[in-house]
């Protein structure tokens, strides 16, 4: 506000006795005048200032030395070429109420590092009109316009948001799409009301991608409300994001309209999304991802370029576009659900960690060669697991039959966990048991001489000891269960109702069971045999927060199903 202040009483300074009055009214000359005093030109009168040709104006030779352009109120009309410099000039603006319309070429050549325009309806603009030099190049970036703000929405929407960074008088931005509102406070960019975002096209100026693109260094946070019903079609592209909340009220995340936010790092898509437009998340910074049940079709690109590090597909999937997870070189591992009848190019191109691809489709998905769905996955190494009863068809079909390691997801082959890692953890985890107890009778045997003093510790290693057999028996049990000879014939995790990722995982371990047992208990135990959690499972996804234990291996047990968990 100061500075809108410090202009306003530039427009009553006091005239330096050696300032020069021009009048350049039209018709009437001397209805609107010229008054240039120091390094500031004054446009005082009622009516219309006369055009100009290019370097004809009465003070073109002081252009230089002019700093600020003060356009007073009664002055209706900025004549062609009034102001035009030759090369790259630096000056501050400000346009009374009054103004209606801006000659061709009339402040050519400036750069307005402050400008200010009281008029509440935005002045039409000649051509070339503030172009940065008179040869016509682009303005530069950070103009900024101070506005009415009430005539707020008016200048975002016309051709005066092409050359400046246009705010209320205070400073603050905010606007329209469509029928909703935004604004930008506090690094945060909030987008209100009931309905749908516009669409914008991308590419080129700032404002393809939504008016708040000319203010990219304004915030980092992005906070849709409840109300809005879609999200546009590059809306928030390449903007640094680095938080967005997205309500349950979108149904629909557009085109490219998160794409090239390199530090967004999660994100929660709520279950009312039915459709996510391609590109809508490449180029981002994601590490994990809950795909919609309600999604049909993964679109081309939707998921490219990120650091996701595994990826469950819905059931009710029937489509995985081209490219769609491509160049994630986090992945290691994928679950194809059964519903999925097309696979397209490049799909899993380039994701050079992949180990784990998981196909419930008991028919295999057709894939061409030239398509390189798994182009630079090595198929040596990688397993891939499909249902029993095709095991056999995998090794048969086109590209799916290069994997060297196919195996059965519920058959004698075991589950996409690595059974037999599992029964090797814990058969170490028997042996490195057995030693402990080992040494604790031996460090009771060996304080015979010292009983009356040391019975209290010998009680608490015999509980020790206790707890260390029982330890024992539940890891037997464990083993029994995976190698198939327990009693319980425990399925290994994951089956087709129960999924676990990320695995490695860093921070929280999710598992999604659509169909949980009565008082299903949810258990992770460490090498040890010691129980480090444990719970109730409820919900679709259960969470368990993993960022505290050591690295390591752990085993989670829902029931009697064991799976191997990953802490890196």
């Amino acid at each position: 506000m100061k500075k809108v202040l410090f202009i306003c009483g530039l427009i009553l300074a006091t005239m330096n006795i050696n300032a020069q009055t021009w009048e350049i009214g039209y018709p009437n000359t001397s209805d609107v005048t010229a008054t240039l005093d120091n390094n500031t030109i004054t446009i005082s009168g009622v009516g219309t200032m006369r055009n100009f040709s290019p370097n004809e104006t009465p003070w073109f030779d002081y252009l230089s030395s002019i700093t600020t352009i003060i356009i007073n109120n009664g002055v209706t009309s900025i004549g062609n070429y009034a102001f035009r410099a030759d090369g790259a000039h630096t000056a501050t603006l400000a346009i009374g109420s009054s103004v209606t319309t801006i000659g061709d070429g009339a402040f050519a050549g400036h750069e307005f590092t402050e400008a200010i325009s009281y008029a509440t309806v935005p002045p039409t603009l000649g051509n070339s009109a503030f172009t940065t030099q008179a040869t016509g190049m682009n303005p530069t970036p950070n103009w900024r316009l101070r506005v009415p703000t009430e005539a707020l929405p008016a200048y975002l929407t016309s051709i005066w948001n092409v050359f400046f960074v246009i705010t209320d008088m205070e400073g603050n931005v905010h606007g329209t799409t469509g029928n909703l509102t935004w604004s930008i406070n506090n690094g945060t960019l909030t987008i209100s009301g009931i309905g749908e975002m516009l669409d914008y096209s991308g590419g080129g100026s700032p404002f393809n991608f939504g008016p708040w693109g000319r203010h990219p260094n304004s915030f980092n946070a992005i906070v849709i409300e409840n109300g809005v019903t879609t999200i546009g079609d590059n809306a928030f592209r390449n903007l640094g994001l680095v938080s967005v909340t997205i309500p349950n009220t979108i149904t629909t995340i557009g085109y490219g309209s998160f794409e090239n936010n390199s530090n967004l790092t999660s994100v929660t898509i709520p279950s009312t999304v039915t459709t996510i437009g391609s590109s809508a998340f490449a180029g981002t910074g994601l590490t994990s991802v809950v795909i919609p049940e309600n999604i049909t079709t993964i679109e081309d690109r939707t998921f490219a370029n990120t650091r996701l590090t595994s990826v469950v597909v819905p059931e009710g999937v029937t489509t995985i576009g081209a490219s769609a997870f491509s160049n994630n070189t986090n992945l290691t591992s994928v679950t194809i659900p059964s519903t999925v009848t097309t696979i397209g190019e490049r799909v899993f191109e380039n994701n050079t960690a992949l180990t784990t691809i998981v196909n419930h489709a008991t028919t295999p998905q057709p894939i061409q060669v030239e398509h390189n769905v798994f182009l630079n996955v090595n198929r040596n190494t990688s397993t891939l697991w499909v249902p029993e009863s095709s095991v056999e068809v995998y090794r048969t079909r086109e590209v799916w039959r290069d994997f060297v390691n196919i195996k059965a997801i519920n058959g004698n082959g075991g589950g996409p966990g690595d059974t037999d890692d599992l029964i090797t953890i814990l058969r170490d985890s028997i042996s490195a048991l057995r030693d402990s107890i080992d040494r604790l009778n031996d460090t009771i045997t060996s304080r015979d001489n010292r009983i009356t003093t040391l019975l209290g510790n010998i009680s608490d290693l015999q509980g020790l000891n206790t707890t260390l057999r029982d330890s024992i028996n539940l890891l037997f049990q464990l083993l029994a269960d995976c190698e198939g000879t327990g009693t319980s014939n425990a399925p290994f995790i994951p089956t087709n109702q129960i999924q676990i990722y990320p695995n490695p995982v860093s921070y929280e371990l999710r598992i999604i069971n659509h169909e949980w047992e009565q008082d299903n208990v949810v258990e992770l135990f460490d090498i040890n045999g010691r129980r480090v959690f444990t719970g109730r499972g409820y919900g679709d996804v259960f969470t368990i927060d993993m960022s505290s234990f050591h690295p390591g291996n752990y085993v989670l047990r829902i029931g009697h199903r064991v799976a191997r968990v990953v802490r890196q």
